[in-house]
C-alpha cells in the first residue's frame, strides 16, 4: 500500500480520507484555492460547498465554523440560532447576544436599532442641556419642534401653549376676553371686569368696554350700565338714560343693559312702548330724611322698596326727579338734609282701585318698607294723571 499524503496547505480531510477539502470556515474558490468564510456566515463540515448566512440580521466573525458563532449585533434582538430583530423606536441594546431591548429613559426617543443609551434623544417638546440626562417639557407659552437637546421656542404674543408643546400650531391665539402681553406666556390673562377683546390679543389695552359697560379709557374696567340705561355697542362711552316708560335690561344675573324694553304694564307698538289699557300711572313725592348725595347711592334700595310697596316687579318703578328739601322743610326738621324723590309706578288698576290699596296708607306703607329711611312725608300723590 501506498503511504498517506499530506495535504496542501489551506486544505484537511477526515481520517481516511482519500482526498484533501477546505476544512470547516473556508470554502473552495473559483481558482480551486479555499476561502475563509466571510463575517455573518459560517460553514460546519469539510468540503468546496459554499458557507451558510447566518439568521437574518446576524453576524458572526471570519472563517466561522458553527451557527453559534452566529449572534444578535448590538441594536438587535433573538434568541440563540434565530433570526434577530431590531430595537423598536426608544429602546437600545449595547451588547452582542441574546437579550432583550432597554427602553430609553422618560420622554426620549431613538431610532430603531438603536445600539446605545446616548442614541436616546429628547422628544420635540422637550429639552436638555445634554443627551443622556432627563429631559424636561418646554415650558407653557413655548414648543420645540425637532427632537434633540435643542432651546424650546417662544410662542408669539398673543398666544399660549401647554407644557409640552411640539408645534407652533400648538400656540393657540388667546380666547376672546383674555390678551398675551410677551412672547412666551404660559396662560392668558383675562381683561379686566367689564370688558372684552378679540381672539388673538396681545395687549390689555386691547381689552374694551362690553355692550351694556362704560367706561372712557380702553384697558381698565368698565361699569355696567344702571336698570335706567343702556350702551348698544361695546368700546368707550357712556351709558343713554332710557325713555320714561322703558327701563334698561338688567336682570340682577346679568347686569349690562344693551337695549330699553318696556316696564311692567306696558306693550311694546310701532311709536314705541303704551300704558295698557288696565293700567294706571301713580305718581308722588317722597320727602325722605338723607342728604342727595347719600341717596344717589341708596337709590337701588329706595326703588326694591318702593316695588315691594305696590307689590310689583322693579321696573314698575322710575324715579323721575331727586332734589334737594326745600329750606322751611330743613327748618322743620332741625336743619336736618333731605331729598324729594319724584316717583313713578305703573300699578293694575284692580290692584290699586281694591280695598286696602296702598295710595291709603302710603307714607305708612313706605315707612314699613324702607328700613334706613326715614320718610317725613310722601306729597303730590295723583292717579292716572289726577290728583288722589
Amino acid at each position: 500500500p501506498s503511504a498517506c499524503v499530506g495535504c496542501e496547505a489551506g486544505r484537511g480531510s477526515l481520517l481516511g480520507s482519500s482526498a484533501c477539502f477546505c476544512p470547516p470556515g473556508s470554502f473552495q474558490g473559483r481558482d480551486g484555492v479555499c476561502q475563509l468564510c466571510a463575517a455573518a456566515t459560517y460553514k460546519a463540515s469539510y468540503g468546496s460547498e459554499a458557507c451558510s448566512s447566518c439568521p437574518t440580521n446576524a453576524v458572526s466573525p471570519t472563517a466561522s465554523v458553527a451557527i453559534s458563532a452566529c449572534v444578535c449585533p448590538l441594536g438587535y434582538s433573538g434568541t440563540a440560532n434565530t433570526d434577530c430583530t431590531g430595537c423598536l423606536q426608544a429602546t437600545f441594546k449595547p451588547e452582542l447576544g441574546a437579550g432583550t431591548c432597554t427602553a430609553c429613559p422618560s420622554h426620549t426617543t431613538s431610532a430603531t436599532a438603536s445600539p446605545a443609551l446616548t442614541n436616546c434623544t429628547c422628544l420635540a417638546g422637550y429639552t436638555a442641556a445634554s443627551d443622556v440626562i432627563e429631559c424636561a417639557a418646554c415650558g407653557g407659552g413655548t414648543y420645540k419642534v425637532e427632537t434633540g437637546t435643542g432651546a424650546c421656542e417662544a410662542c408669539p404674543a398673543g398666544t399660549s401653549s401647554a407644557d409640552g408643546s411640539a408645534f407652533l400650531a400648538s400656540c393657540i391665539p388667546c380666547a376672546a376676553g383674555t390678551y398675551g402681553t410677551t412672547l412666551g406666556v404660559g396662560a392668558c390673562e383675562t381683561c379686566p371686569a367689564g370688558t372684552t377683546s378679540a381672539v388673538g390679543s396681545d395687549s390689555v389695552g386691547d381689552c374694551t368696554c362690553k355692550p351694556g359697560y362704560a367706561g372712557e379709557v380702553d384697558g381698565v374696567a368698565c361699569v355696567a350700565c344702571d336698570a335706567w340705561a343702556y350702551k348698544e355697542a361695546g368700546g368707550v362711552g357712556t351709558c343713554s338714560p332710557c325713555p320714561p316708560e322703558e327701563t334698561g335690561q338688567l336682570p340682577a344675573s346679568s347686569p349690562g343693559g344693551t337695549e330699553c324694553v318696556c316696564r311692567p304694564n306696558y306693550d311694546r307698538d310701532a311709536g314705541g312702548c303704551v300704558l295698557r289699557g288696565d293700567v294706571d300711572v301713580v305718581t308722588f313725592t317722597a320727602v325722605l330724611q338723607i342728604a342727595l348725595g347719600d341717596m344717589a347711592l341708596r337709590r337701588g334700595e329706595y326703588i326694591t322698596s318702593v316695588a315691594a310697596t305696590f307689590g310689583e316687579p322693579e321696573h314698575a318703578v322710575a324715579i323721575l326727579s331727586e332734589t334737594a328739601g326745600e329750606t322751611a322743610e330743613r327748618r322743620r326738621r332741625l336743619l336736618a338734609d333731605t331729598t324729594r324723590v319724584e316717583t313713578q309706578v305703573t300699578v293694575p288698576r284692580e290692584r290699586i282701585s281694591a280695598p286696602g290699596s296702598p295710595l291709603d296708607t302710603l307714607k305708612d306703607s313706605l315707612a314699613d318698607s324702607l328700613p334706613g329711611f326715614t320718610v317725613i312725608t310722601v306729597v303730590s300723590v295723583t292717579l292716572g294723571g289726577e290728583e288722589y
